[in-house]
């Protein structure tokens, strides 16, 4: 990613705004390099969609979390994770506090099924322990901010971007990602 944002970064010195997306596995993606895209391009504000890779809080995870161990240690993820965010090393979940507060001027949103078809078969929990974590995850750290907002989908699922007409609440993917980037004032957790 910091070859790619190098070239990037010098094929594009003149960009006004940049949204790094991805789903899924590329959700956690770019979720874990926001601070490196931002980083890349200082001036430019970079904002962040994540559809379907939410991360969890600690308290749903196995006990003891070796996946996540091995994780760490074989993608070598302490290199991945943004500098300043200590809290980082033991918790992924906390990275959007961490971004809310480093990036003011940027926005920052959570796609997801309540009850994700994927995720909890990589994380190892029950779908019921993912809609705990994922409902744990936006009150802990998207709903205290104006800058960060999510998406949900109740009912099983995985990857919402490619269905932009699903609807919660009265609101379609399609317009929560257009305010999202359009800067609407009304953006907003359905």
């Amino acid at each position: 990613m910091t070859a790619f944002l190098k070239r990037l970064a010098d094929t594009f010195p003149q960009a006004g705004r940049i949204v790094l997306a991805g789903s899924s596995a590329g959700g956690i993606g770019a979720t874990m390099n926001w601070w490196q895209t931002q980083q890349a391009f200082p001036n430019v504000r970079v904002d962040m969609i994540n559809d379907s890779g939410a991360v969890m809080p600690e308290d749903v995870m196995p006990s003891p979390n070796t996946e996540e161990q091995q994780w760490r240690a074989q993608w070598n993820l302490a290199a991945t994770l943004p500098p300043g965010c200590s809290a980082c090393a033991t918790s992924f979940d906390v990275i959007f506090a961490f971004y809310a507060n480093e990036f003011p001027a940027s926005r920052g949103a959570l796609l997801s099924y309540t009850q994700d078809s994927v995720l909890p078969l990589f994380y190892g929990i029950s779908t019921s322990k993912f809609t705990q974590g994922l409902g744990e995850l936006e009150t802990q750290h998207f709903a205290p901010t104006s800058t960060l907002k999510f998406f949900n989908e109740a009912g099983s699922g995985h990857e919402l971007w490619f269905t932009p007409s699903l609807t919660t609440n009265g609101v379609t993917v399609q317009q929560f990602v257009t305010q999202m980037v359009t800067d609407d004032a009304n953006w907003s957790s359905p």
